[in-house]
């Protein structure tokens, strides 16, 4: 059995990555429906927005709460990063160029 720790920090990742997903669907929305948002009735497209703001919001209360009950404990960074490295904006945990996110909290530039 894993770590509470490693499973909520698992989870984050699990949320982030379908955020990103989330991301994508509302960018092929926006320019499915590119002309009602160019229109000056805006009321076309309230719905999506209203729809994917919500769903967002939601899933960000959710990532809030588990990022509390994660607790990071930020590295103390004494030694430098190599040249293909970069420190976690998320941690502080070191990241490498191939790694597609965070190895420790899943946080991604995307």
């Amino acid at each position: 059995m894993s770590h509470p720790k490693q499973q909520i920090r698992e989870a984050l990742t699990v949320l982030n990555n379908y955020y990103g997903v989330l991301g994508k669907q509302l960018a092929d929305e926006i320019l499915a429906h590119k002309a009602d948002f160019e229109s000056p009735e805006l009321e076309r497209v309230e719905g999506l927005v209203e729809r994917y703001a919500k769903h967002a919001n939601r899933i960000n209360v959710l990532y809030g709460i588990l990022r509390f009950e994660a607790q990071f404990d930020k590295p103390e960074g004494g030694e430098p990063l190599a040249r293909n490295q970069f420190r976690c904006f998320g941690c502080g945990e070191v990241i490498d160029e191939r790694d597609q996110a965070c190895p420790l909290c899943g946080w991604t530039w995307r």
